[in-house]
């Protein structure tokens, strides 16, 4: 994983002049003063050794995956896992004391905390112990479409509080209603009338129709 998230990061440097990694938020700044736009690397989720000798030993991978330039990574990916339930489960239990200890570490290092794939009591857990911002950075509002993948007023306000924010995606089956730019313009609205400007993005997911 580290070796392939070298080569990937490696690569980008050598591409900074086009579209340079941001490893802080004065980088961002400084992208946008020049005129272009930058990128963080994210990850799909927290890796973790699962030889279970012992809590430290699974949490010693977050800061190796921080220094490496990663600054934001899904606690679980639709699945349950040892940090918490998944959004695609039929019954999610909230977030495991591991979880607990994996939010803590990555709050500790300065890695964004995403709920987005995660399942809406592991959601809710998670915003309620994070002590930094966190976000779902690809999702919708389940008071305008009830799926899976959508997350609740509930989630929503737990994550504002954190000062963080949900990014809207472009998938039209999560969307719903006209199913498409009129109905991501939707859940955006909802998020701003409801909850604020500052606790909503665009949070495309992948290039959809």
């Amino acid at each position: 994983l580290f070796k392939r998230l070298g080569r990937r990061l490696y690569a980008a440097e050598l591409r900074r002049d086009f579209c340079p990694c941001a490893y802080c938020p004065d980088d961002i700044e400084r992208a946008k003063r020049e005129g272009r736009h930058s990128i963080y690397p994210t990850a799909n989720g927290v890796p973790v050794p699962q030889r279970f000798q012992s809590v430290p030993e699974e949490l010693s991978f977050i800061r190796p995956l921080f220094q490496l330039g990663t600054r934001m990574a899904h606690l679980t990916y639709n699945r349950a896992n040892l940090i918490g339930g998944g959004c695609g489960e039929p019954n999610d239990g909230g977030l495991t004391d591991f979880g607990r200890a994996v939010v803590a570490e990555m709050n500790r290092v300065g890695m964004i905390v995403d709920i987005a794939h995660s399942g809406l009591k592991t959601s809710l857990d998670a915003a309620k112990c994070s002590t930094r911002p966190m976000v779902a950075s690809h999702s919708v509002c389940h008071a305008l479409r009830p799926h899976c993948r959508a997350k609740t007023d509930e989630v929503i306000r737990a994550i504002a509080d954190t000062g963080g924010w949900i990014g809207i995606c472009c998938v039209a089956a999560f969307l719903g209603r006209t199913w498409d730019i009129r109905a991501l313009l939707d859940h955006i609205d909802y998020v701003v009338r409801t909850f604020g400007i500052d606790h909503v993005a665009i949070g495309t997911d992948v290039a959809y129709v």
